[in-house]
């Protein structure tokens, strides 16, 4: 059914230009039904890859997806929300709070470290925010 839905996220950044991108990519049925590429003018690939994480989330809820399968190649964000692991940067874990109050809108929701070369619609998202002259939210809806 259309409730259920894979995120693919990852986070870019590019130091020449000191700023990062967000991308999320929400699929349903093999098929990209929406995506995201946020530009982010501060922060960190940590941060980057956190923000990618939230607008998913958010977009998945906008979709009225309750199930949720999230894919992403960050072993820091996925440890984190896994409680594996810790960090010490406020910027990080004011996000992960964020990112763990969106969880309770949905009925069920699964994490999956992926490999990199598996996550390329989310990371070419994110690299294209990451260079962009142009700053906020940049949706691409099909």
């Amino acid at each position: 059914s259309h409730h259920q839905a894979i995120l693919y996220f990852d986070g870019a950044y590019d130091i020449d230009h000191a700023k990062g991108g967000a991308g999320s990519s929400l699929v349903v049925n093999d098929q990209e039904i929406s995506c995201i590429a946020e530009t982010i003018p501060f922060g960190s690939v940590n941060s980057c890859e956190y923000r990618a994480l939230v607008n998913g989330k958010i977009l998945a809820i906008r979709n009225n997806i309750t199930h949720l399968h999230v894919r992403g190649d960050s072993a820091l964000v996925l440890g984190l929300t896994q409680g594996l692991s810790s960090c010490s940067s406020q910027e990080v874990l004011l996000i992960h709070a964020q990112s763990l109050q969106l969880d309770k809108h949905f009925h069920n929701i699964t994490y999956e470290k992926i490999e990199r070369k598996d996550n390329q619609r989310a990371d070419q998202l994110a690299h294209a925010a990451a260079i962009s002259d142009e700053r906020g939210q940049h949706y691409a809806l099909h």
